[in-house]
């Protein structure tokens, strides 16, 4: 009994895999990014830290809504390799970690926090480049 059900999950699983489109490891890796922005996003909506509402008032929920929006719609669009979506998502991203550099610059004790926004958005260059060309991803 709990061997045929286990056997059903590992089909299933199987089966989710294969409808994640080529190639599929980065794929999940950058969808567990989007999944993680919007969750970093999702935090800053229901409690701002005071230092963020200190330096940018209300932009702050600004940068909330740019981060969480944009990441799930990448998280949407990812998988399926829709990559008109996945444009708008990155840019969407880019909007709030440029707010959030500023955020970390003006604060001027953040400069990790500012190198780390800076390198997110130089993952998320590479990512651009890698999807700029087409409105899905090519099939094979």
């Amino acid at each position: 009994m709990i061997r045929t059900s286990l056997q059903h999950v590992v089909r299933a699983g199987m089966w989710l895999f294969s409808r994640i489109a080529e190639p599929r490891v980065p794929r999940l890796i950058q969808f567990g990014i989007y999944l993680c922005l919007g969750w970093a996003g999702h935090l800053v909506l229901l409690n701002p830290p005071a230092s963020f509402t200190a330096e940018l008032g209300g932009y702050v929920i600004v940068f909330a809504w740019f981060l969480t929006l944009g990441a799930a719609a990448g998280a949407v669009a990812v998988l399926p390799g829709t990559w008109w979506l996945e444009r708008m998502a990155v840019i969407s991203i880019w909007v709030a970690l440029g707010l959030f550099t500023l955020i970390a610059i003006g604060i001027g004790n953040s400069p990790i926090g500012a190198a780390i926004a800076i390198a997110l958005a130089g993952a998320l260059i590479q990512r651009w480049r890698e999807i700029r060309q087409y409105h899905v991803a090519p099939r094979r």
